[in-house]
């Protein structure tokens, strides 16, 4: 229902107002009737006050002091909110793939965890599948920057999400039983290399390559074979490249993911050369 009512600016009096009437009122404001001002004001009467009196009698509900309840959820006014505070917020979520390649995916914020772990799944369905790993053993860690403005991912409990994401959070998805996960970073990018011909007169020229450290062994061994090319009968061995790049030093493969997570933190340039 929609009230039409003349301005109180007395300079304004043909301007008429649009007054929305909740739903629950129209039946007492059906027979309100309002009667337009005249572009003159009103003249003072004998007793020199203004006759504030309609020039028609008119019947008039009272509503002052009813108890008029807001129009329901979906009216225009709620959608009209909605759109201004921009909807539901939103997170990221990623996952670093069989292969070391890092996989985002942008959702609305997920009232649980059991909804996030839902969506996941959804979101990710390939890299998920390939990494053979139960939906079960995966757990979500949220990324926050430290003291140091080192971004940090902890680990987050079932119970205290609601408490704890908030709008533009990125969430991971990790392995729970990843092999040494406090020693591989995915936020750590590694270099590596590899020589695609050797001769005795010219330098040898290389294929590079630039990805995250996976969190095991396993998957490395894969990601370099995928990326170099390589296939199974091929013996994967990985270096440390010293100095002017003349000289590399082999890194044990027991101990790949500590020393390469090391090199990166301390020389975050350096490269780590696929041999042979």
């Amino acid at each position: 229902m929609h009230v039409k009512f003349p301005s109180s600016n007395s300079q304004d009096r043909n301007i008429l107002h649009v007054l929305r009437l909740p739903s629950g009122a129209y039946r007492e404001a059906i027979d309100f009737t309002i009667v337009h001002s005249s572009s003159q004001p009103r003249q003072p009467n004998s007793s020199g006050k203004h006759d504030m009196s309609m020039t028609k009698s008119q019947p008039l509900h009272d509503l002052e002091g009813r108890d008029v309840q807001p129009g329901d959820v979906n009216s225009d006014a709620a959608t009209v909110i909605d759109v201004h505070r921009g909807g539901r917020p939103r997170i990221i979520l990623s996952l670093v793939g069989s292969d070391g390649t890092m996989h985002h995916a942008a959702i609305l914020l997920p009232k649980s965890y059991l909804e996030a772990k839902a969506m996941a799944i959804d979101s990710f369905p390939t890299q998920i599948a390939s990494d053979g790993i139960p939906v079960q053993d995966h757990v979500f860690k949220l990324g926050m920057k430290s003291l140091s403005g080192k971004i940090t991912w902890s680990q987050l409990r079932p119970e205290q999400w609601a408490d704890i994401v908030r709008d533009g959070d990125e969430i991971r998805l990790e392995d729970n039983n990843a092999v040494l996960a406090g020693l591989s970073d995915p936020s750590h990018l590694i270099m590596f290399k590899r020589a695609l011909s050797y001769t005795h007169v010219d330098k040898p020229k290389y294929k590079y390559v630039t990805m995250f450290l996976p969190t095991t062994r396993e998957r490395l061994l894969a990601s370099i074979r995928t990326e170099f090319h390589l296939s199974a009968q091929n013996e994967v061995n990985l270096l440390r490249v010293l100095g002017n790049g003349n000289e590399a030093a082999l890194i044990p493969p027991s101990q790949w993911l500590a020393v390469i997570s090391k090199l990166a933190k301390e020389y975050p340039s350096g490269e780590i050369l696929v041999y042979p």
